[in-house]
């Protein structure tokens, strides 16, 4: 028994078929699959003889997901070591979660993005990094390291600024 078993059994060729479109099936929904494997090959009009042997990893094309953009700004923050939960509220109370977020202020400056840069604060920011979601969270870490974090009016409403 074990690995080297060798079986030889008749299985009409349209159920090996069948069998065969569903291990392909399953295999397209994983990344990484370690199992015994199974190797087949035809001897006759619908004989088959299977060798079970061991099978380290298969890479299989995995169906890109694409993350939301509470998924991203959580990734961005832990990666950059911010607190995530302080970025998440800072976003709910300065933008609602509108990565679009646009408004004018009594100066002529605009809040811009999720994290709401101001125009007049950040005139080097691009606004291809102020409306994507993962740069503008980069970009807020940096500013958050370097100590700005009171640049961000909801920082200072929300207590994170004294």
């Amino acid at each position: 028994m074990g690995f080297n078993k060798r079986e030889s059994i008749i299985i009409n060729p349209k159920l090996m078929k069948n069998i065969k479109q569903k291990l392909i099936s399953l295999f397209k929904n994983l990344s990484l699959l370690s199992l015994a494997g199974v190797v087949c090959a035809g001897i006759g009009a619908g004989v088959y003889h299977y060798a079970f042997a061991q099978v380290e990893y298969v890479q299989v094309e995995k169906e890109v997901v694409k993350e939301s953009t509470q998924d991203i700004v959580y990734r961005v923050a832990r990666e950059e070591g911010i607190d995530w939960l302080m970025t998440v509220r800072i976003i709910d109370c300065e933008s609602r979660w509108d990565k679009y977020f646009s408004a004018t202020m009594k100066t002529g400056s605009k809040d811009m993005g999720l994290l709401a840069f101001n125009s007049a604060s950040y005139p080097e920011l691009s606004k291809d990094c102020i409306y994507d979601p993962e740069c503008a969270v980069r970009t807020f870490a940096k500013e958050v390291k370097a100590g700005r974090l009171k640049n961000w009016l909801c920082a200072r409403t929300l207590g994170y600024v004294k």
